[in-house]
């Protein structure tokens, strides 16, 4: 007997046909619904500033295989939203998204509210994220989602 978790269902009941098309950047014009994934680590997203995330041992290719495993047997195409400093520090998991054919986006840098950013900074972040995407993926970044939402 197969046993799947409810997350597992779900997503097979949102499964989209593949093929339909998107925005014609990278794997964009493979994707033909609406899932997103926000990439980033367990620890930061709980208020830490990022100087203190190598303090923590990181879990993200424990969940990124998992969720990569389940969009792939439903046969779906996502957009991941990666934050920048996982970019440059684990490329091999960005390249693993876009190899299997999802859309790339940037979640920022630093995981801060934007509107607790000056504009300068705010720029600088997304400038830096876009670049460590884009250079450990190959691939042109267009989308960005904020890491909170007033």
């Amino acid at each position: 007997m197969d046993e799947q978790t409810g997350a597992e269902k779900s997503y097979e009941r949102l499964a989209v046909r593949r093929g339909e098309t998107g925005v014609d950047v990278g794997n964009s014009d493979k994707l033909g619904g609406s899932i997103s994934v926000d990439v980033e680590d367990w620890f930061m997203g709980i208020g830490l500033d990022e100087v203190e995330w190598g303090r923590y041992t990181g879990r993200l290719d424990i969940g990124l295989d998992r969720i990569l495993r389940i969009l792939d047997d439903a046969g779906v195409k996502a957009t991941f939203f990666v934050l920048g400093l996982i970019a440059e520090k684990t490329p091999a998991s960005i390249q693993k998204i876009y190899a299997e054919g999802h859309e790339l986006g940037t979640h920022g840098w630093s995981h801060r509210k934007i509107y607790d950013l000056d504009e300068n900074r705010f720029r600088k972040e997304l400038r830096r994220s876009i670049d460590a995407i884009e250079a450990a993926s190959g691939c042109k970044v267009l989308g960005h989602r904020p890491h909170f939402f007033r």
